[in-house]
């Protein structure tokens, strides 16, 4: 058998238990002693008491210094800084300036409400520039936290870098509205100004650096426009000033500076296309004219050489644009000539038959094979006059026509001059009043013939 109370074995109809003296029970508990699967109850001590007695004593002081502790923080809750500093942080700036003033009005702010008070003035601050509070309520809230600092003695440079950035930012986005409604009228100088301006401001400004980019490309386009249709109307000056301008704008710009250097390629091109107008015409000297002054100009250019000496290879060579060798009054017509009968003439030679001597020499060089041309009397030649006119190649004489009146119909004019090297034509008059005694040579022309070959 085992005892009730320690488990220990005992023998069969012991009344104390050898182990822990307690009192063996036959009646109450016969089974347990013979059965030791089956637990007794404990049997009851004063030990237990004393231990339940102390857990009471431990839970009243942890209640006690609990209540401590909740009243001490409660005191440091509603202290005069705590309850202003709960306020800064909430953004109540004019109730915690109430609480100071009523209840610590003189006293120094301590360095936690200093900090929250600079916390609330960048806080303010970056609500602004964050676009989630507008500039009244950034400056009320700056103006606020101003008169609280200054009021408690605090120092105002807490807040300066504040209201700077506020301030900053005001003027930067004034000066960029500016800007928008240059751009939006068209003003793009002025845009890319105050653009700039805003640059100046903060040289980060994403709006800024878009806007003036923006700007630039507008005033380029409108600068190429204009300086197209400068080109368009041959105002090559105005052209060239209009490009100059704006490159003291936009200094760095390809664009415009690859216009400007090509400009004279432009004058050159415009220059050439109109010598072979002319040749179109007819008006050959013209185009010669017109290539040799513009070889004084660009005198560097291949473009003006070229055509210069391809027109003079396929240019007709008429009376007018030969080389002469020696003259004696007689006088180049550019302008339309008309004879008696109404006839036109596209220009040609005058011949003053009424002076002595009246002649032109011609230098051949043996290039031609022909002349041909259209004498007749001008129309300012008096009545009752005659003239003659005398052709010599190499000063043989191969034509002669005399008895010429202001009546005689026009001459026709055609002498071979193969292999020859000079040719000369004289006037003169003889019978008549004085007067004009002007004889034309119109409609002129010297036909090419083979080069001759070079003597080795």
């Amino acid at each position: 058998m085992f005892c009730p109370n320690c488990r220990k074995e005992i023998k069969e109809n012991s009344k104390f238990c050898g182990n822990c003296g307690a009192t063996i029970n036959y009646n109450t508990a016969p089974s347990s002693m013979q059965n030791p699967t089956v637990s007794p109850a404990a049997p009851t001590t004063t030990k237990p008491k004393k231990k339940s007695g102390k857990k009471l004593l431990v839970c009243l002081g942890l209640v006690g210094v609990l209540a401590i502790g909740a009243y001490l923080a409660y005191s440091i809750y509603n202290q005069p800084t705590a309850r202003i500093n709960r306020m800064l942080s909430a953004g109540n700036y004019m109730e915690a300036f109430e609480i100071y003033e009523t209840e610590l009005d003189g006293k120094e702010l301590s360095e936690k409400t200093l900090d929250l008070l600079v916390e609330a003035a960048n806080s303010a601050a970056s609500a602004y520039e964050e676009n989630t509070a507008s500039y009244e309520d950034a400056t009320k809230h700056l103006s606020e936290i101003k008169m609280f600092a200054s009021c408690a003695g605090a120092p105002l440079e807490l807040i300066e870098d504040a209201e700077q950035r506020v301030d900053a930012l005001k003027n930067l986005k004034e000066c960029l509205k500016t800007a928008d409604a240059f751009y939006e009228q068209k003003d793009y100088l002025g845009a890319m100004q105050y653009y700039n301006y805003a640059l100046d401001m903060r040289e980060d400004a994403k709006d800024a650096l878009e806007g003036l980019s923006k700007a630039k490309d507008a005033y380029r386009d409108d600068i190429l426009a204009q300086f197209d249709a400068y080109i368009s109307k041959r105002d090559y000056d105005s052209a060239e000033s209009t490009l100059n301008t704006a490159l003291g704008y936009l200094e760095d710009d390809s664009i415009l500076k690859e216009k400007l250097n090509g400009l004279d390629d432009v004058r050159v091109k415009d220059i050439v296309n109109d010598a072979y107008s002319y040749t179109q015409g007819g008006d050959w000297d013209a185009a010669v004219e017109l290539l040799e002054d513009a070889q004084s100009q660009f005198t560097t250019n291949p473009s003006i050489a070229e055509a210069y000496k391809d027109i003079k290879e396929k240019m007709p060579i008429t009376l007018e644009n030969i080389t002469t060798i020696s003259s004696s009054n007689i006088n180049v017509i550019r302008d339309v000539l008309k004879d008696r009968f109404g006839n036109v003439y596209d220009g040609g030679v005058l011949y003053d038959a009424g002076c002595s001597p009246t002649y032109g020499v011609y230098h051949l060089s043996s290039q031609y094979k022909s002349f041909d041309s259209i004498a007749f009397v001008g129309t300012q030649c008096g009545l009752e006059q005659k003239y003659s006119i005398a052709i010599y190649v190499d000063e043989e004489l191969v034509f002669f026509k005399d008895e010429i009146t202001e009546e005689s119909q026009p001459i026709a004019i055609s002498i071979d001059l193969t292999n020859k090297d000079t040719m000369r034509i004289v006037t003169t008059w003889y019978e008549g009043a004085w007067g004009s005694n002007f004889i034309y040579f119109s409609n002129s022309s010297f036909e090419k013939g083979e080069s001759p070959a070079i003597q080795e």
